[in-house]
């Protein structure tokens, strides 16, 4: 099926009321075009964390056009080195954990971003709220990125 055709048939969806907002996955910006154009879609969930930045025109767009841009794997995969040493001065120096560090730098990166980190259990949970507490400079930031 034609994309365009799919993310009509998701419009009609919300036009009956069925759907109230939309949000497409793993898109470039010409494919987020096309999607617009048949629908009102508000996000647009990419791969993007410290170490996989590829996305970045998309995170661009997102800004300009005010869509939430989630970043899918906001942690990694298993990829972001947390003995990094970059990463883990900076944890220690808010006396925090790297992966609070890659949280809260994701977060400054962009109004854009709404990481939603996977969890599974209230403890991670928990160790991820404060990250919107920790202040980390502009230095700080582009010895992350």
């Amino acid at each position: 099926m034609p994309y365009a055709e799919s993310i009509g048939t998701i419009a009609d969806m919300q036009r009956e009321g069925k759907i109230k907002h939309i949000g497409i996955s793993k898109l470039n910006i010409s494919q987020i075009g096309v999607a617009r154009r048949e629908a009102d879609v508000v996000s647009v969930q990419n791969t993007f964390n410290l170490r996989y930045g590829s996305h970045s025109d998309v995170l661009d767009y997102c800004e300009r056009e005010r869509l939430v841009f989630i970043p899918w794997m906001p942690l990694g995969d298993g990829s972001i080195p947390w003995v990094d040493p970059s990463l883990m001065a900076l944890a220690g120096t808010h006396g925090v954990t790297p992966a609070q560090i890659a949280l809260s730098a994701l977060l400054r990166h962009s109004d854009a971003i709404l990481p939603i980190p996977g969890t599974s259990s209230p403890s991670h949970m928990r160790e991820n709220v404060p990250t919107l507490d920790i202040d980390l400079s502009d230095q700080n930031l582009k010895s992350l990125w």
